[in-house]
């Protein structure tokens, strides 16, 4: 069972905008402070990383660190690279540890790894460190109109 949602006074301020974006897309899930320990079975909790392609922001969503190369490989770019932690918080208003994929203070690309379709339930960074929201792999993608990919995996 998960945690129970968090009003939205209780939320850091990041997350309060990612539970707006959330409920104006109509997603199921709020955020909330961290997944259930244990986690219940086929649920995962995944990660966000930020790069940078083509001059532009790009949210990466997977369980794995993406290998750059790879990641350019499947969208068809050149010169994908991981930005610095100030370059994030500027691009998404949000703590470079916990990014979620919506409600960012700027536009961004987003990569959703295909690997985390076979997943009922994913939980998702939602902004701030400790704070997720639970997802599914086909909601994600509707959400954030984002791009399917194998996004490889750092040797």
């Amino acid at each position: 069972m998960p945690p129970p949602p968090a009003g939205p006074d209780d939320l850091p301020g990041p997350a309060q905008q990612v539970a707006v974006a959330l409920a104006g897309l109509g997603a199921v899930g709020t955020p909330c402070a961290g997944p259930p320990d244990p986690l219940p079975a086929g649920h995962v909790v995944v990660h966000t990383h930020v790069f940078e392609a083509g001059g532009r922001p790009l949210v990466v969503v997977g369980n794995a660190r993406p290998d750059p190369v790879d990641l350019a490989g499947a969208l068809g770019v050149d010169g994908i690279r991981e930005v610095p932690d100030p370059v994030v918080t500027l691009w998404t208003g949000q703590d470079p540890r916990a990014v979620a994929p919506v409600g960012h203070a700027e536009p961004v690309s987003l990569v959703i790894d295909i690997n985390l379709a076979q997943r009922p339930v994913l939980w998702v960074p939602a902004g701030a460190p400790g704070y997720f929201f639970p997802t599914t792999y086909s909601e994600l993608l509707r959400i954030t109109a984002g791009t399917a990919a194998e996004v490889g995996e750092l040797p």
